[in-house]
């Protein structure tokens, strides 16, 4: 089946007769495509749509891209937080996962016009003078491949419940439920399949490393203290954003 519908913020769309969507392509207002693959019918899935954002400090003379599924939203909040008033920070969705454990909004939204919370490095590059570009400290964040995609597995759980192994019959007569077992085949499909993708964009051109510093996941602290060493900024924390089905999570890194 092969359709078209303009949608807005909040939507719906079905399948009609069919059981299944082999390939969804949703064309976001901002210019964003993005693409699912065998979509279920008969059930409601809710999608955000993938987005990373930038700040250009003037104040601190830095480019930050932020990349996807790498503790990137902490780090943008934390250094929103020191950017002067003609600093550039593109806004983040208004969702639960972008507040602290109070409720409490996490980011400092400026100047943003013309930019999107998507733009990969060359739209960044683009989008700014050759001397900015090439005289600020330009850094993304990246992270183990395999430990991103079990991270994204286990993100796109909350809204794919094809994604959740089901109990069985045999379940209900007392055999113990082994969800990580039931997972691991779930997992394999999913890293088989193209429901994920990698973080090039934010930070190779033309098959190069376009980024003067690349801040590692799995040495958060460290590098990001490297970052405010060389740009000129305090010591910063990370604010603790809420985190949801931490058990599952948790479970899920044992596929690993």
């Amino acid at each position: 089946m092969r359709s078209f519908r303009r949608a807005t913020t909040g939507s719906t769309s079905g399948l009609g007769s069919q059981a299944r969507a082999d390939r969804l392509e949703i064309r976001w207002p901002d210019g964003q495509v993005q693409e699912l693959t065998s979509v279920e019918g008969d059930r409601l899935q809710v999608i955000h749509e993938e987005a990373a954002e930038v700040i250009i400090s003037h104040t601190h003379k830095y480019i930050f891209i932020k990349s996807l599924k790498t503790a990137g939203t902490s780090v943008e909040a934390a250094l929103s937080k020191h950017c002067g008033e003609n600093d550039m920070v593109t806004p983040l969705g208004d969702y639960w996962f972008n507040r602290d454990e109070k409720g409490a909004w996490i980011h400092s939204e400026m100047n943003a016009e013309g930019f999107s919370q998507h733009d990969p490095a060359a739209d960044v590059k683009r989008k700014v003078s050759p001397e900015i570009w090439n005289e600020y400290l330009k850094f993304s964040i990246t992270r183990n491949p395999w430990d991103r995609v079990v991270s994204h597995f286990a993100w796109e759980t909350r809204n794919r419940p094809e994604l959740k192994p089901p109990k069985r019959w045999y379940h209900r007569l007392g055999l113990p439920f082994d969800e990580f077992r039931e997972s691991k085949p779930l997992f394999h499909q999913f890293v088989a399949g193209n429901d994920w993708t990698n973080n090039d964009r934010f930070y190779v051109m033309d098959g190069t490393l376009c980024v003067d510093y690349m801040i590692r996941y799995e040495r958060l602290s460290d590098d990001l203290a490297e970052i405010c060493r060389r740009v000129g900024l305090p010591a910063i924390t990370l604010p603790h954003l809420e985190v949801r089905d931490a058990g599952r999570r948790a479970f899920i890194r044992r596929i690993l």
